[in-house]
């Protein structure tokens, strides 16, 4: 008894069966348009609202994060974004370059070291190693920082081609939905 209430005939499923679902060769062509035509007004208001649900979903602000600098974009504006990328890293160019925690350690053990130094030989020879690390890191990381901005701005821009392509391919799609509703319309 059960299973016959829980399969009862709905005339509505059955016209959106033969309207869109029915891969059945055996249904005639008229019997789907009648079941078409019985659902057209229902269809119709099942797409906009989707469409408005979407319209309503679709997000106006992009958080943004590429190696430590953090932004919130429009998908429009690419130049002011770029803009603050290059004026965090102008900003923090002493952190981003030098603190770091091969750079602390080895500070560290040049203090420490150097205090030691005139009691052995061992210290001082460790306090010249780590000098001349950090001597290196320095040198390093001031070579490789213009390539680290490089290379978060072209993040950036990649990121920014992403949302403008998003953004595109939900409006090309959005359209579709008007000639969708045309065409059901003179069916």
């Amino acid at each position: 008894m059960e299973e016959l209430e829980n399969n009862k005939f709905n005339i509505g499923k059955q016209m959106i069966k033969w309207a869109i679902y029915d891969d059945n060769d055996e249904t005639h062509v008229q019997v789907r348009k009648f079941g078409f035509q019985n659902t057209k007004n229902w269809f119709k208001s099942a797409v906009a609202n989707f469409d408005a649900k979407m319209q309503e979903a679709f997000p106006t602000d992009y958080r943004l994060k590429v190696d430590g600098w953090e932004g919130t974009s429009n998908g429009n504006d690419q130049a002011e974004q770029v803009e603050s990328l290059k004026t965090y890293f102008d900003n923090n160019k002493f952190q981003n370059m030098y603190v770091n925690t091969l750079n602390i350690l080895a500070v560290i053990l040049f203090i420490v070291s150097a205090g030691l130094a005139f009691i052995t030989l061992y210290s001082l020879i460790v306090t010249a190693l780590s000098a001349g690390f950090l001597v290196f890191r320095v040198l390093k990381a001031q070579k490789e920082y213009p390539l680290r901005i490089q290379a978060a701005v072209e993040n950036l821009n990649a990121c920014m081609g992403e949302i403008a392509e998003f953004r595109r391919y939900y409006e090309d799609n959005r359209a579709k939905k008007d000639e969708l509703l045309s065409t059901v319309e003179f069916l």
